[in-house]
């Protein structure tokens, strides 16, 4: 009888032991450890093992290829070098410059970087005639004639597109860079884009 009573004692004392000092807490309620799992939105429980190869294919990446690697400063203005659809290389553009409709448009510069409006436009070519609030056609210098549309553009493409819708109606203005003028075109019709950065 005494040892049966010490051996359940050790029991005890044992049991106690390891209850106490165990490494693995013990849940509130009294069950069993908890043992770190991941319960999925299915229902089915998978243990915590990282199989993640984390091959990242970034499908809201920019669609457009890197027209603003390059920039030109003039008058404290950042143009992009290229048109949207082409990439700066160095030393050249590379690629066709997109011809997109005006809503587009503005969806279609790289973060950091906005459609100009009519004004920017009007600065860099310079000598403009006429009037942007009554909607009058404005003509300009021709960029051949602008040190500093020659610095931006080259021999550029046309028309492309502003930032400035036309009145009231679905028309929105763009600029003939060959002769400095600026005309209201359709905006479910195409122009080219040339981005400059956000000041």
């Amino acid at each position: 009888m005494v040892i049966t009573r010490a051996s359940v004692a050790v029991c005890l004392l044992f049991a106690l032991f390891v209850a106490g000092c165990s490494d693995i807490p013990a849940n509130i309620d009294g069950g069993t450890a908890d043992t770190d799992t991941d319960s999925d939105t299915d229902g089915d429980t998978d243990t915590d093992s990282d199989t993640d190869s984390d091959t990242d294919t970034d499908t809201d990446s920019y669609p457009y290829g890197d027209p603003c690697a390059g920039e030109v400063e003039v008058n404290g203005v950042f143009w992009c070098r290229c048109d949207v659809g082409q990439t700066w290389n160095g030393e050249t553009c590379e690629g066709d410059s997109k011809h997109i409709d005006w809503e587009s448009a503005s969806d279609s510069c790289p973060e950091g970087y906005l459609v100009p409006y009519h004004t920017k436009y009007a600065e860099l070519l310079g000598n403009c005639d006429g009037n942007f609030d009554d909607d009058d056609l404005i003509f300009c210098d021709r960029c051949d004639q602008s040190d500093s549309c020659i610095a931006v553009f080259g021999d550029p493409p046309q028309p492309y597109w502003t930032a400035t819708p036309y009145g009231e109606m679905d028309l929105a203005w763009a600029v003939d860079l060959h002769n400095g003028k600026f005309v209201a075109i359709e905006m479910d019709g195409t122009a080219i884009v040339r981005c400059r950065r956000y000041e």
